[in-house]
């Protein structure tokens, strides 16, 4: 019994000592294995935060640190002229005119710092009141700092807007009717801009944190001066929605006033963002107004330059009394297919509601009616009191925004990850050569992975946006479908590191292109909210007869024919090979200048550029012809001046750059003066001073060009070849000035 039972005691000796020796084993295993996947989801924690990366700078992620930050309801005013200090540039304050007070220059180049006593730590928005300087004509661009650093990567890029508007009230027309586009002007005047971002990607203004105590905040120049009167912390506004809105309305008893509509023609806007928000010219059909079959009328506003994120245009207004009035906008969107596009409504600078933030247009070849309205076709009201009102809609991203910020995220991953692989493999790998990325890059099939769902992602959302599959997405399919092969045979990017590289490229192409919101407005209507609206189109017998009457008028109507001046001997033949919009400006520096200096009447014609040298060789040709460029066929027949034999000509020689005569000799003698390649011509007829004409020789010491720089002296032309003028070739019945 006793061997029996030490038997039995070995035994279990023995099991026991194999079940530990295998729990040790299995430990160790795991354990190595532990490390592994510890270290494999370290790996992954740095491929998400290096995928992060772009955005943990960003405006989200700072919202995020102090999402349980309080918003005061206090206002705290900084005085311009109370800085601390002011770097690489003197700043004294300057008494102008508007101020409150005095104001302080922020120029071109430097910094301004202000100290601030924060007695409640919040969140605030930032108000800075400022006065567009004289610069070049851009918009004004600072960097902002708290407490000498930059709080997210946004604030870095603020811009300040200029004002533009028309140089007149009243459109002028020509001597056939047609009407003449304004000139636009900036119109500087103090402005209030609360810091918003200039790409769009938020509708509502930032938000800075300031602790309690004492902070201080630089304004950092990057572009274009301006004139600073003051910066406010301002309580965050928060924007009700339509329906808490409207409930407000009845608390307070407002009504909508019967019978009310006026009608805004969008021509005639009031200020705009940027001098490219001149009024158009659409004669597409009857329905714009103004109408008009046999001349032009300037009677639309936007389109394609209308498409920028931030560009605003602005309407004055009059409501005839207090009360709620619906709206209406006439517009066309033809040129953004199968996706809708957006624009921010404020009314006096304020968003009246959350929804005015995405007022959404679709996409059509006609003319339509947007009445901005629930999605029960409820339209909304807004509240005005009696007097003038300022209507503005600013180009935004709208429902864009998450999935152009994805696509921007998914650029900085991919083109951080390209550098990576280059620094290894150079910019052009030996295709039979192991690099082993994935030993060196530990992230990479992970990040082709996780960009490749994203690009997934964001296509799936501009298909829900366009309603079904679109050549809008076909950049994105091709670049996730890349990702996906890429991610399942990681070794294979070294043969495609090019085509890998230019699908970054086309993904940052998409970005510039998706991020454009054309619009084209015919007019605004704000009624009473029983009042009809306007039909945006008119019936087919309508279209017929404008189809009709044009074709008939098109046998009697010169369309050629620019100017004021009527076919005469006293009057300049002008030929100009370019088209409407530049002979418009010519005729325009023509009108303004040249012939009330001069006397001369002159006659505008827009022709083909084919028919100038025919006609020159036929003995019918202009008396001055504007952008012809074929001085060689006009030598080659014998048919140009050698300006050389006038008396003027070599003190005139002296205020040209030596290269832009030389390129311009023909043997001996000097057939033109050259500016800079593909400038314009002018051509004057032999004779031209001889014939009915006051002047009996040419001097050339001054200038009689009919151009771009009209009664411009020759000393104004090509100096240092840099003027898009000056061409001048002579031809022997012809003078090219």
């Amino acid at each position: 019994m006793s061997n029996r039972f030490d038997t039995r005691q070995r035994i279990k000796l023995i099991v026991c000592a194999a079940v530990g020796f295998i729990a040790v084993a299995f430990y160790m295993m795991s354990g190595g294995q532990s490390s592994s996947q510890s270290e494999t989801h370290g790996q992954g924690r740095a491929v998400s935060g290096f995928i992060a990366a772009a955005d943990e700078k960003g405006y989200a992620r700072y919202l995020e640190r102090h999402a349980r930050a309080e918003l005061p309801a206090v206002h705290i005013r900084v005085e311009a002229e109370r800085h601390l200090a002011g770097r690489n540039q003197p700043v004294k304050p300057i008494a102008y005119e508007g101020a409150d007070g005095s104001a302080v220059l922020s120029d071109e180049a430097g910094d301004i710092t202000w100290e601030v006593d924060v007695k409640h730590g919040g969140l605030y928005n930032i108000s800075v009141r400022y006065y567009p300087v004289e610069g070049r004509s851009e918009a004004i661009e600072r960097s902002l700092l708290i407490d000498g650093k930059t709080p997210f990567a946004e604030a870095d890029r603020l811009l300040f807007p200029r004002i533009w508007g028309s140089k007149s009230d009243a459109i002028r027309q020509d001597a056939q009717g047609n009407d003449l586009r304004p000139s636009q002007v900036e119109i500087p005047s103090w402005q209030e801009l609360v810091l918003t971002d200039m790409d769009g990607y938020y509708d509502e203004p930032f938000r800075f944190y300031f602790s309690k105590g004492k902070h201080t905040i630089t304004m950092k120049s990057v572009r274009e001066p301006m004139l600073i009167d003051h910066l406010e912390l301002q309580p965050v506004r928060k924007v009700l929605s339509y329906e808490e809105q409207r409930e407000l309305y009845k608390q307070k008893g407002h009504e909508s006033p019967p019978g009310a509509m006026i009608k805004i023609q969008g021509e005639d806007a009031d200020f705009k963002s940027s001098p490219t928000l001149y009024p158009l010219a659409d004669r597409s059909g009857p329905a714009t107004e103004p109408y008009d079959l046999r001349n032009i009328r300037l009677n639309t506003i936007g389109g394609n330059n209308w498409r920028i994120p931030g560009q605003s245009i602005t309407w004055m207004f009059e409501a005839p009394e207090d009360g709620l009035y619906k709206m209406g906008i006439k517009y066309r969107q033809n040129l953004v297919q199968s996706l809708e596009v957006t624009r921010k409504l404020t009314i006096d600078g304020q968003v009246p509601f959350a929804e005015a933030n995405k007022v959404s247009f679709k996409p059509g070849g006609d003319w339509q009616m947007l009445q901005p309205g629930s999605k029960d076709n409820e339209p909304y009201l807004f509240y005005l009191t009696k007097g003038k009102h300022r209507l503005t809609l600013e180009v935004t991203l709208g429902e864009m925004t998450p999935l152009l910020a994805g696509v921007e995220t998914t650029i900085l991953e991919l083109n951080q990850l390209y550098r990576k692989i280059i620094m290894i493999t150079g910019a052009s790998p030996d295709p039979y050569r192991d690099y082993e990325l994935q030993k060196q890059i530990p992230e990479l099939q992970q990040v082709f992975q996780e960009q490749s769902r994203q690009l997934h992602g964001v296509i799936a959302g501009m298909e829900q946006l366009s309603g079904g599959k679109s050549e809008r997405t076909a950049v994105l399919n091709t670049t996730a479908f890349q990702l996906d092969d890429l991610a399942a045979n990681p070794e294979s990017i070294v043969k495609r590191l090019e085509a890998f590289k230019s699908n970054i490229v086309a993904l940052g192409t998409w970005m510039l292109t998706a991020k454009e919101q054309p619009l084209e407005i015919d007019y605004l209507v704000i009624a009473s909210e029983n009042h009809s609206l306007p039909k945006p189109d008119v019936s087919w017998l309508a279209n017929a007869g404008h189809g009709i009457k044009s074709f008939g008028t098109s046998f009697f109507v010169d369309y050629g024919s620019v100017g004021t001046a009527e076919r005469s001997e006293e009057a300049v033949e002008v030929w100009i090979t370019g088209g409407r919009d530049q002979a418009q400006l010519v005729k325009t520096m023509i009108d303004t200048s040249f012939t009330p200096q001069t006397g001369i009447p002159v006659h505008v014609q827009l022709v083909d550029p084919a028919v100038l040298l025919p006609a020159t060789l036929a003995g019918s040709g202009p008396d001055v012809a504007l952008q012809s460029s074929n001085v060689v066929n006009f030598a080659m027949r014998n048919a140009l001046q050698d300006l050389s034999v006038f008396d003027t000509f070599p003190e005139v020689k002296k205020t040209f750059h030596g290269q832009c005569v030389r390129a311009v000799r023909v043997r001996r003698g000097h057939l033109c003066h050259s500016g800079a390649a593909n400038l314009s011509d002018v051509v004057l007829p032999q004779g031209y001073f001889g014939r009915n004409r006051r002047k009996t020789s040419p001097d050339l010491g001054r200038s009689v060009r009919i151009d771009s720089g009209a009664e411009q002296t020759a000393d104004e032309h090509c100096p240092d070849a840099q003027f898009d003028d000056g061409r001048f070739a002579v031809p022997k019945r012809r003078f090219l000035l």
